[in-house]
């Protein structure tokens, strides 16, 4: 604490001051020293302490920005004679010489001030190298330059093009994501895949600031884009035509269906017909052991006869028919008609092809569902109880390893129709299912299934009447239930199906 009667005080009368030169005492009026101690007090009380001068920051010089290179060769000596119109022997030789140090000195320049156009992702133009014209910049070189100069200049539309990519690859893995392998995998190169590394990166600050976000079920989400944020960003990297949820398959029926063979042991074939319902192919033996296997090999008609190279005409005694080969040329269907000729089996084939083709390709799309969704929940209805879920489990009795005996909790499925160019190559499927994977949290068990024709027209009328009955206040108990009932029947069939492919 501080106390003002026991601070120290100098008394000058009271004190013995005792000075000392070179060892000897030397003597002083106290009243002097008295006298001057009172002149440097008033001083001190009297005049205010002066402050520093205040440090002064000077604003940094910016320089102009060059919009034209300055040529090398004008900074030399006068007596080079190189700032003058005139040619003369040393003239034209010093400027010859120095013409590739001025190429390549202007190119840098120019490739500097477009430096913030290379790293922008609303650039739009095609050019990456900005090669310097020196006929324009330097006119005196016009005598110098062949008529084929800017041609030799001109950046190949592939180097351009690799290097944008590149450039590209670096704005998008600042942002910790890679698209360097994607348009491998989607087929894509040059322009079009720079085009969609562009759209990817200026969704992307939308995608991280929402990352994970859910769709909201209770707001209309069929052919609407209320869909996940992860589903979104599966958009861009599987390089899907839109983000809507809705139908990408059409029903089958009734141009595919499938026969029962009733017997000592039931089994299974299909019939496809064309588009007036005529009898078109059919299953080269109706002998499927299950009901799925026969759904999968006329879905593989769609897949497989599109292509003419996978036709192959027969003979049927005197008569000829046509039959549809897959990659494997293993026979996977066969003409119900017979015809008199070749050629005319032949424009059967083109019309077959021709069918397929245009008629039953699914739109690329996926649909994200999570049981926890269909949990079973209380209703105030009388006996109204929802189904429960009878996925096949796993040898011990879990779901899968490591997530116990919870059907609903962290379990995704992600489904896609298994046809298309890309969708039908099971090497994309592979890969495709992979990046599904990688996108989603880790703490999830997620399952990737490609679906037959059928099974995909199940799972989206299902998943489409369940959605709508979600997102609709006036759905009563009775509508929820039966819509949740019919989802979760779809759901099990499915899951049976993977454990009996497996």
């Amino acid at each position: 604490m501080d106390d003002i009667f026991r601070r120290p005080r100098l008394n000058i009368f009271k004190s013995r001051i005792i000075v000392r030169e070179r060892g000897v005492n030397k003597s002083y009026d106290i009243s002097t020293v008295f006298a001057l101690f009172q002149a440097l007090k008033s001083g001190a009380v009297t005049t205010p302490p002066s402050l520093p001068p205040p440090i002064t920051i000077p604003e940094p010089e910016l320089l102009p920005a060059s919009t034209e290179y300055y040529p090398l060769q004008y900074e030399y000596p006068a007596f080079y004679d190189l700032s003058i119109a005139e040619r003369t022997p040393v003239n034209a030789q010093m400027r010859g010489y120095l013409f590739f140090f001025e190429q390549v000195l202007a190119g840098f320049s120019t490739l500097l001030k477009h430096t913030p156009d290379l790293l922008s992702i609303d650039n739009t133009q095609p050019e990456t190298r900005f090669p310097a014209n020196l006929r324009e910049l330097l006119p005196f070189y016009n005598d110098y330059l062949k008529i084929t100069y800017e041609t030799a200049l001109a950046t190949p539309t592939t180097e351009n093009e690799s290097r944008r990519s590149l450039l590209l690859d670096h704005l998008i893995a600042r942002l910790g994501e890679d698209f360097r392998y994607y348009g491998v995998w989607n087929k894509k190169s040059g322009s079009a895949l720079n085009l969609a590394k562009q759209n990817f990166l200026k969704a992307l600050p939308e995608l991280a600031a929402t990352s994970f976000q859910a769709y909201n079920h209770s707001k209309p989400s069929w052919n609407t884009t209320n869909i996940s944020v992860t589903e979104k960003k599966l958009v861009h990297l599987l390089q899907l035509p839109d983000n809507l949820r809705k139908t990408r398959w059409k029903d089958p029926a009734p141009n595919f269906s499938i026969v029962t063979i009733v017997g000592p042991t039931v089994l299974f074939g299909f019939r496809i017909t064309d588009i007036l319902n005529a009898p078109l192919l059919r299953s080269p033996a109706d002998n499927f052991s299950f009901l799925f296997e026969a759904q999968d090999a006329a879905t593989s008609v769609i897949q497989w006869g599109r292509a003419i190279e996978n036709y192959q005409i027969i003979t049927a005694g005197v008569l000829f028919k046509f039959v549809v080969l897959n990659d494997e040329l293993d026979i996977i269907a066969i003409s119900e008609d017979s015809f008199a000729t070749p050629a005319l089996a032949l424009t059967a084939v083109q019309a077959s092809m021709n069918y397929f083709t245009t008629q039953w390709v699914p739109e690329e799309g996926l649909h994200l569902l999570e049981n926890i969704l269909l949990r079973p929940q209380d209703y105030q209805a009388f006996l109204l109880n929802d189904t429960l879920f009878t996925i096949p489990l796993a040898i011990d009795s879990t779901i899968a390893p490591g997530f116990g005996r919870d059907l609903y909790s962290q379990q995704v499925l992600v489904a896609l129709p298994s046809v298309g160019d890309r969708f039908g190559d099971t090497g994309f499927q592979e890969v495709a299912s992979a990046v599904i994977q990688r996108e989603l949290p880790a703490s999830l068990q997620v399952r990737v299934v490609w679906l037959n024709i059928f099974m995909m027209h199940d799972f989206e009328t299902a998943f489409q009447t369940w959605v709508q009955t979600l997102s609709n206040p006036a759905a009563t108990e009775i509508m929820i239930q039966s819509a949740k009932s019919a989802m979760i029947k779809v759901l099990d069939t499915i899951h049976d199906w993977v454990a009996k492919k497996i």
